[in-house]
């Protein structure tokens, strides 16, 4: 039974006499922007009933923009603002004036990372499809038993005459008095060539949520700074700051152990904020063996960044030149998932870190034992 606004649960049926439309309580309002760049850009804005909101963006790739907890932002916006797919400017980085940040953003799939020459061709940062809008959207509002689902689901194709065929099938579902956000992303390979597949998630938190004395906890057995710059970094990794003048990004890589069920669980926490809160980012550890942390604590660019991935975020050609590249058959599919959940209260960020020491202490035990 769902449990409303943390007040109380209700079956079906109770509920059913209390309102006249479901819509008063959870639902999903499908909207478009009407002003400057960000004009004719459809989107699904859903609320579940437990305090938790999210915009998704189904002319970007039905990414996910704001995401806010009982009025709280927990998610990194960037200056651009929502912009629409028709301003994309495809060569090097010029991903970054049309990106609006927000929880999640699509990385892919010719290429992620950094701009390269791979082959004799030119890709741009992060590739294109997160620019990209979807088609055959269905939104769904349902009763499983005494659970009230919202889900989204559309198709994203990516396509260059000969040599890209990507289709992606995504579905973005919650229920009615959760705040958890899943996503299942099924990547297909429809065409008749080998091509290959670079696939990242870039999940972008922010204030209040990213704070002085923030913290992180990953299930992490190593961690290696990126260049000089991170290196600096590297026995804070874990701990935010305050926002710094003229700062430069730290990129750690992190090497994470998977629970029992084969997902990494990883978490960002406030103890601060109200009685604390945080969220957490579970996902399937096969599908996405590299995870990058991006740890920007710039003035007016404040976030942080997880990025799991079946790359390292190094540019296409990099990834050919080390024998990680990875590839989608003819015919060929694969599955994604990911989930995301709002940590409200110590108890239950209490939990999580539970949850997480205990991965950490079985690989210690582990190591011991070898030992």
């Amino acid at each position: 039974m769902p449990r409303l606004f943390n007040y109380a649960d209700y079956d079906p049926n109770a509920l059913k006499k209390r309102v006249g439309e479901i819509s008063q309580i959870a639902g999903v309002r499908s909207v478009s922007y009407t002003d400057g760049r960000a004009r004719g850009v459809r989107a699904l804005d859903f609320y579940t009933g437990s305090g938790l909101e999210f915009t998704v963006l189904v002319d970007r790739c039905m990414d996910i923009y704001t995401t806010k907890y009982k009025g709280i932002p927990l998610v990194w916006q960037s200056l651009n603002g929502v912009v629409s797919p028709e301003y994309y400017e495809p060569e090097g980085s010029g991903w970054l004036r049309s990106w609006a940040g927000g929880l999640m953003t699509t990385c892919g799939f010719e290429q992620v990372g950094t701009a390269c020459v791979d082959q004799g061709v030119a890709y741009g940062l992060h590739g294109r499809v997160g620019n990209l809008p979807a088609e055959n959207v269905h939104v769904d509002e349902r009763w499983e038993k005494d659970k009230f689902v919202l889900s989204a689901r559309g198709q994203v194709k990516q396509s260059y005459f000969v040599s890209e065929n990507y289709l992606l099938t995504r579905e973005i579902s919650t229920t009615m008095g959760e705040s958890i956000i899943r996503v299942h992303d099924h990547v297909e390979n429809p065409g008749f060539s080998k091509t290959p597949l670079e696939f990242l998630y870039h999940i972008n938190f922010g204030f209040p949520l990213v704070d002085d004395g923030s913290r992180l906890i990953f299930p992490s057995i190593n961690t290696i700074p990126r260049d000089d710059i991170a290196a600096r970094g590297l026995d804070e990794w874990e701990i935010l700051s305050p926002p710094i003048m003229d700062y430069q990004e730290q990129v750690f890589e992190h090497n994470m152990i998977p629970d029992e069920e084969g997902y990494i669980l990883t978490a960002i926490l406030n103890d601060s904020l109200g009685d604390g809160l945080g969220v957490y980012v579970r996902y399937d550890f096969a599908a996405f063996p590299y995870f990058s942390e991006w740890k920007q604590m710039g003035e007016g660019i404040y976030t942080l960044g997880f990025e799991p991935g079946n790359c390292h975020p190094h540019g296409r050609k990099r990834e050919r030149e080390r024998g990680t590249l990875q590839f989608l058959e003819p015919g060929e599919s694969k599955d994604f998932y990911i989930e995301f959940g709002v940590l409200d209260g110590k108890t239950a960020i209490s939990g999580i870190e539970r949850k997480i020491n205990n991965i950490r202490n079985s690989i210690n035990r582990l190591s011991s034992n070898d030992c």
